[in-house]
């Protein structure tokens, strides 16, 4: 339309070229010539223009289903690890091995894990939270010495192998001068065996419940399994001996684990080391005594991004604590209590497919313990952060069709 118009411009130039002298008919040309360049130049403008920039729609409050990293819809979480080969229970469902995942946990509940002729529990609540781990360690019994040799008072019996490679404790039983078991009835080999307790008796809703309190919580970290059990030493105690790595600043104490009244005979924190005396063979539980000095409430904020055709997207969220303090006795203390060590788990979304950009916000609850124990002006001071429930929000920022550019003054969508 421009070109022709343009050509009919100049044909009525050239036939006015009679009428003009040669410098009139120049100027008019010449600017004739210049109109027709602005109105191509004009409507070339005008042909291709878009319009306004299309803005895209976002799309907020998605409905999303919650699944495992293999989109399989799961309820709250529970795994169980163990150094060894295991059958665990929970309610109704049993399985086997060495790492255990119940997908549709109770909120609390016990799991009775058994290897051989050991069984262990482990008690867990999961408040509010959706996934929730566990270590159980099934310890090798320490060595043995006769009870006859005992009283000859020339021998002595530890944990020493396997045991206290499991524990990283070490424990012996001292017979130096000779002792004799009262009771006839009691046989059998003397030994003395660490266990790593997993049952916690102090719940982290119970350990928040006390901040700020002055009486000491008490958690058995450690139990010694001195065999065999109902051995009576009533002329002269047994003395143990218990080497915990790091342990000298915090407050500790010695109880029969089924009666918190029945203390050690003698109790003494010497460095690193524990003596113990004891007039009965049992299993006695070693406390650690802490107060709970602040819980600071927190949340962790992650963005991921990807694309909404598949109608799903993967993120990751952690779930554990970790410590500032990583002393033996304070790891076994907070494993009992939290669970496993901090873990990255992955997991997915689903929703309606739709094509665009599928933008997931994940808001984590977390708690920061404050943990003090220590004796006398000598205290020691560690945090828990304990990572909770996740909060997700979807939001889909959907493709608006772009505009496909022409040159006759209009446009089509693709």
């Amino acid at each position: 339309m421009i070109l022709l118009l343009s050509l009919t411009t100049v044909v009525l130039l050239l036939k006015l070229n009679k009428k003009y002298s040669k410098t009139s008919m120049k100027n008019l040309l010449t600017k004739s010539l210049a109109l027709v360049f602005g109105l191509g130049v004009a409507a070339t403008f005008t042909a291709c223009h878009n319009g306004e920039d299309a803005q895209p729609t976002v799309v907020t409050n998605v409905s999303v289903q919650e699944t495992d990293e293999n989109g399989n819809v799961v309820g709250r979480t529970l795994v169980i690890t163990a150094n060894k080969t295991a059958t665990f229970t929970l309610g109704s469902e049993t399985k086997s091995g060495t790492n255990v995942t119940f997908t549709n946990a109770p909120v609390k509940g016990t799991v009775s894990a058994t290897a051989g002729s050991t069984t262990k529990k482990v008690k867990f609540n999961f408040g509010d939270a959706k996934d929730l781990a566990y270590d159980v360690i099934f310890e090798s019994e320490g060595t043995a010495v006769t009870q006859a040799a005992a009283q000859a008072g020339t021998t002595t019996v530890s944990n020493q192998g396997a045991n206290a490679d499991e524990t990283g404790v070490t424990a012996e039983m001292d017979f130096s001068g000779g002792v004799t078991n009262a009771d006839a009835t009691v046989t059998g080999d003397y030994s003395v065996t660490v266990v790593t307790p997993t049952e916690a008796e102090t719940s982290a809703e119970e350990l928040e419940s006390k901040k700020g309190q002055t009486d000491a919580i008490q958690e058995p970290v450690l139990s010694l399994d001195c065999k065999p059990d109902g051995a009576k030493f009533t002329a002269k105690p047994v003395k143990v001996k218990v080497y915990v790595p790091n342990s000298a600043d915090y407050e500790l104490a010695c109880v029969n684990s089924e009666n918190d009244d029945d203390a050690a005979d003698s109790f003494v924190q010497k460095g690193d080391s524990l003596i113990i005396e004891l007039s009965h063979f049992s299993l006695w539980d070693i406390i650690l005594k802490t107060t709970v000095v602040n819980v600071e409430k927190k949340t962790i904020a992650n963005t991921f991004t990807g694309s909404s055709k598949d109608g799903s997207l993967a993120y990751t969220m952690n779930y554990g604590f970790d410590s500032d303090n990583s002393d033996a006795i304070v790891a076994k203390y907070l494993k009992k209590v939290f669970g496993i060590n901090k873990r990255e788990i992955r997991k997915r979304v689903t929703f309606s497919k739709v094509d665009g950009t599928a933008i997931l916000n994940v808001t984590q609850q977390v708690k920061v313990y404050t943990i003090e124990s220590g004796r006398g002006d000598h205290k020691k001071t560690f945090t828990a952060t304990v990572y909770g429930k996740a909060d997700l929000n979807l939001s889909i920022e959907t493709n608006t069709p772009e505009e496909v550019k022409t040159h006759d003054g209009g446009s089509v969508r693709k």
